[in-house]
């Protein structure tokens, strides 16, 4: 099977690059994987921190495509291209903030042929959510045949949201790409 995975992935840092790489690793066990990826993934004013990049000494690396820049919606459309041409058999989105909303529906529909489109949701609406919030993840879902959410809360915000979804929740896994490495206090911080 070949499998689309469209999300943050090496060289950025933090749990959905992580979660997406790792999904990517399993995939690639007995699939062809595609990873579409960013080249911007936040603008600055939206992220606090000092860096959005995986500068540790032991990265996850996954090699990815590096197309979107989520202020510029001509990258969606090549995004889009280049998943088309890719011809996978299943797309996996991986949502978790409805500012990517408009840039995923344009990613959805301009890689569109017959293949299903999943969203594996980290978060169906943040945590505080807006109305803005909802028309944004409307915009996003509606390009959407199924959904995997991570809790039953994110269920039923996803049913609040969509009348009857295609659905299923498979909690969090636990990951073991930490383990065996032991760090004392200051190089956790680090």
């Amino acid at each position: 099977m070949k499998v689309s995975l469209v999300g943050p992935a090496f060289p950025y840092r933090g749990g959905i690059a992580h979660f997406n790489s790792n999904l990517a690793r399993e995939f690639a066990k007995e699939h062809n994987v595609q990873i579409v990826n960013f080249t911007r993934l936040y603008p600055s004013f939206m992220f606090p921190g000092r860096t959005q990049y995986d500068e540790s000494d032991s990265p996850l690396r996954v090699d990815s495509e590096r197309i979107i820049d989520c202020l510029n919606p001509v990258t969606w459309f090549r995004a889009g291209r280049a998943i088309s041409r890719f011809a996978p058999d299943l797309i996996v989105f991986q949502w978790w903030q409805p500012f990517f909303g408009p840039a995923v529906r344009t990613v959805t529909d301009a890689s569109r042929s017959h293949n299903p489109v999943i969203f594996l949701c980290h978060n169906v609406l943040p945590h505080e959510s807006s109305v803005f919030d909802r028309v944004l993840t409307e915009i996003g879902f509606a390009g959407a045949d199924a959904f995997l959410v991570q809790s039953g809360e994110d269920g039923e915000n996803l049913r609040r949201l969509r009348k009857e979804p295609v659905m299923a929740v498979s909690p969090h896994p636990i990951y073991d790409f930490f383990d065996g490495k032991r760090f004392d206090r200051e190089s956790a911080r680090r």
